[in-house]
């Protein structure tokens, strides 16, 4: 069963509904966080000298999924809408470097907080490329930190996922003006793979931190027009990276004293 939902995954027909498309890419998500559980390998530090940062990568599971209404006419707009939000943003300086910031800080954050916690002595050949990937309706569905790597050297790759396990939707008002607030408890996954020089793996493990309260994303419609941003929606990596490095230093610690 897995293996036919990973070849729909990776095939995406074209006329797959809109529901169809988010259920196979959830599961997709999900199998990648299973699989990766299951591989999970204790760190050895088996390697020679500084490891390098190859990439760090955070997907996210679509938000408007949770909102998204059931009429067409209505899915329309609410794609205009988002690329109309997209577009202003992209032009308002301010809002796009306060995100760049945000962006950076939570990539130091996971970064130095792995090489922390672990011991292992990762670091950068030079600065990342910071990419942001974007799905249906224009809604950002990953971020990557491309980093330059030598040839033959060891080398980690960070994977992480931000899902929503809980949510809870409020609507009020219909036709012209509809108000809709939806909170979310979001929830962190990351996977650290570490390779050494002779492409073998000398750590990969997987840790989760679930958000210790809700965030609120709140918009106001008026002709299919966004007038309210998110809140605080754009936070939610900051409080989750401090929380999945905790996550990940408490095995670590755990197998160090049992080794003495």
């Amino acid at each position: 069963v897995l293996r036919y939902y990973l070849r729909q995954c990776a095939r995406h027909p074209a006329g797959a509904s809109f529901e169809e498309s988010i259920m196979l890419r959830a599961i997709l998500a999900i199998s990648i966080v299973l699989l990766a559980a299951c591989a999970n390998q204790p760190l050895t530090h088996n390697y020679q000298g500084d490891v390098q940062i190859r990439s760090l990568t955070v997907d996210f599971e679509s938000l408007s999924a949770l909102t998204e209404p059931e009429g067409k006419d209505q899915r329309r707009i609410n794609s205009w809408q988002r690329v109309f939000q997209a577009v202003e943003r992209a032009l308002d300086p301010a809002a796009s470097a306060q995100l760049d910031a945000q962006l950076r800080r939570f990539e130091r954050l996971i970064v130095d907080g792995v090489r922390e916690v672990s011991g292992v002595p990762v670091v950068q050949a030079g600065e990342s490329e910071m990419v942001m990937v974007y799905g249906d309706h224009n809604e950002l569905s990953a971020i990557r930190f491309e980093y330059p790597v030598d040839a033959g050297r060891a080398y980690m790759n960070l994977r992480g996922y931000l899902s929503y396990p809980s949510s809870d939707i409020t609507r009020a008002g219909i036709g012209i003006v509809e108000g809709l607030v939806v909170r979310v408890s979001p929830k962190l996954s990351l996977e650290v793979e570490g390779v050494n020089g002779q492409g073998e793996r000398f750590w990969h493990t997987s840790v989760n931190y679930n958000a210790l309260r809700e965030y609120i994303v709140s918009e106001r419609y008026v002709l299919g027009v966004s007038v309210d941003g998110v809140s605080d929606g754009d936070i939610f990596l900051l409080p989750l990276g401090q929380g999945v490095i905790k996550a990940l230093a408490e095995p670590l610690r755990v197998e160090a004293e049992s080794a003495h």
